[in-house]
């Protein structure tokens, strides 16, 4: 226990700072951020394994959620945005983080055949939250289903498809 502390005191020095995507903003690696970097390594390991072990069908669906999720973010660098993706894993419902001046949008990107529904809008609320969004939007290219526009009006999430992308600012303000 005491060499993993050494080392990771000897790591800090190193790095003496960290870009933290909770709060969006660079700030000073403290002693007590240990547990972020095993949880990390953990992640990290954990994608190794789903990756090695993911059935050709699911594996196809999964890159062709990354690859909407890259268009995305494509259109939006295009427009101005500073655009960040958030982990594979514990993403809380948020595959992108949009910037540009004080504004934070929290983006979930949907690339199915059927029409969304209220779980996303649900994810995409409780997202915003945790990476403390201004704003939370879908973006999807099947449409959303009625239960969903309703409850997405309830919490003030923007359903769009991926051509508005473009035009974001006009959908938030």
């Amino acid at each position: 226990m005491e060499l993993f502390f050494e080392k990771w005191r000897s790591y800090c020095n190193e790095n003496p700072t960290i870009d933290d995507e909770i709060v969006g903003s660079i700030r000073k690696l403290e002693n007590e951020d240990w547990f972020v970097f095993i949880a990390s390594q953990i992640e990290k390991s954990c994608l190794n394994l789903i990756e090695k072990n993911y059935s050709s069908k699911n594996k196809g669906n999964y890159k062709k959620g990354i690859r909407f999720e890259n268009h995305c973010m494509e259109i939006l660098k295009q427009n101005g945005w500073e655009v960040k993706e958030t982990p594979n894993t514990g993403d809380q419902g948020v595959d992108l983080i949009a910037s540009i001046n004080d504004l934070r949008i929290c983006i979930q990107c949907k690339d199915h055949e059927k029409a969304i529904g209220n779980k996303a809008v649900q994810e995409i609320s409780a997202g915003k939250l945790f990476w403390k969004g201004t704003h939370a939007i879908i973006v999807s290219k099947s449409g959303f289903t009625k239960s969903a526009h309703q409850l997405a009006k309830s919490n003030k999430v923007e359903l769009i498809n991926e051509y508005q992308l473009k035009d974001l600012e006009k959908f938030i303000v």
